[in-house]
């Protein structure tokens, strides 16, 4: 049965990936992009930013004119701020939580009610298992995907009633644009130089890994799409199985993350 989808950040990475095969499963998709001009896909991809609720008011407004019902919407727009937690300034913290947080609540907010009217629906969230894992250089987005974690479960029992499924898609080492969109902290301190020149071999290993297939996380949010019941946590990719292991044992976590970042060194 073809389903009325919405899904945002579509112009680029799991979103365009996403976007792409839902539309050959022979579903309407409506993408979102903040510059849709500059563009060219094969679904509809509309022009809204999840930091302006008047942009997203039109767009769920248009589409429920068109269709009368949302009956997937996947909040997939986010950010990235390299740097340690120390140098990145308010504003900075502010404008990633503003994407990856606030974005996804305001979307979910302006559909939700037209989910209820019509007793179904299902939410898709792309977090990360960055959310999971405290990861150096990456604080304040590990934080940020946290807290939309956190927000999800809560959301999937107070929705339960009406019927509306809610799920997490966790993403493991993947690269796509969000990598070369990100930015790092203006304030940049001596003392953390290190970690930033872990942090790039660790970007360049990503983009010439051989067995980076980021179709499997557009493969995984189909399939949920389709499915009759969605399961809330759904990991993918390397590390998926070991990180809820790991979580058991944070001494071994610990070791783990200190070990990648030469953070027992210095």
């Amino acid at each position: 049965m073809q389903k009325t989808i919405l899904i945002t950040g579509a112009s680029s990475g799991f979103g365009l990936l996403t976007a792409n095969l839902l539309r050959q499963q022979g579903h309407q998709v409506y993408g979102t992009s903040r510059n849709p001009k500059w563009h060219q896909t094969d679904f509809e991809l509309l022009e809204m930013d999840v930091q302006d609720i008047v942009s997203i008011q039109n767009v769920v407004s248009r589409i429920i004119a068109e269709k009368g019902q949302i009956d997937v919407l996947i909040n997939n727009a986010g950010t990235l701020l390299y740097g340690a937690l120390e140098e990145a300034s308010e504003d900075e913290i502010r404008h990633i939580y503003n994407v990856n947080v606030f974005g996804a609540i305001r979307v979910t907010h302006e559909v939700l009610p037209h989910m209820r009217k019509k007793r179904k629906g299902k939410i898709i969230n792309v977090t990360s298992l960055a959310g999971l894992v405290e990861t150096p250089t990456f604080g304040h987005y590990c934080a940020s995907k946290h807290a939309l974690e956190g927000y999800t479960k809560t959301l999937s029992h107070e929705i339960a009633p009406f019927d509306i499924q809610v799920a997490l898609v966790k993403p493991g080492e993947y690269y796509t644009n969000i990598f070369e969109h990100a930015v790092f902290s203006e304030n940049k301190i001596a003392d953390y130089e290190f970690l930033r020149e872990i942090l790039n071999e660790q970007v360049e290993a990503r983009i010439s890994a051989e067995d980076n297939n980021s179709v499997e996380v557009a493969q995984l949010i189909g399939k949920l799409v389709e499915a009759k019941q969605m399961k809330l946590h759904n990991r993918i990719g390397k590390f998926s199985g070991l990180i809820p292991i790991l979580n058991l044992f944070p001494g071994m976590l610990k070791q783990v993350v200190r070990k990648t970042y030469k953070l027992n060194t210095i």
